[in-house]
């Protein structure tokens, strides 16, 4: 759903490329019947690797354990000066398990006090918190 997100966004624009990763290479191989444009990569990895592998990002969804929960740092370190992280199911109150609660804490606690990055924390839809890479890094 976010990469048709992300496509529609782009609407007629032909000079980006989109990379959506998943571990699941049966979806991604269905998905990437749906008539996609030319700019959209299927790759089949976990997030916390792939972005690691293709860096710098200029915008990364964080969307899936892998690269949000589980090697949240190589996201961060992935993102360009300037680059967007999007991280989306923030909102604690949406979920019950407490050992998840306190996952969404531990990448709320880095995501806002990292002096790299400019965060904010919106209180939309399943909660959502947005980041910038500083151009210079403040650490």
């Amino acid at each position: 759903m976010g990469l048709a997100w992300i496509v529609h966004g782009l609407g007629i624009r032909d000079d980006v490329t989109v990379l959506t990763v998943d571990t699941d290479q049966e979806m991604l191989a269905t998905v990437a019947t749906a008539g996609w444009p030319d700019y959209v990569q299927f790759v089949c990895d976990d997030g916390s690797h792939a972005v690691a592998e293709f860096a710098p990002l200029d915008l990364v969804f964080a969307d899936a354990p892998g690269g949000k929960f589980d090697g949240l740092e190589a996201t961060i370190a992935a993102l360009a000066p300037g680059g967007v992280l999007v991280v989306d199911d923030m909102d604690p109150s949406q979920h019950h398990d407490l050992a998840y609660r306190e996952s969404l804490d531990a990448v709320r606690d880095r995501l806002l006090g990292d002096p790299a990055l400019v965060a904010a924390e919106l209180d939309y839809a399943s909660g959502v918190i947005l980041a910038t890479r500083r151009a210079a890094e403040a650490r």
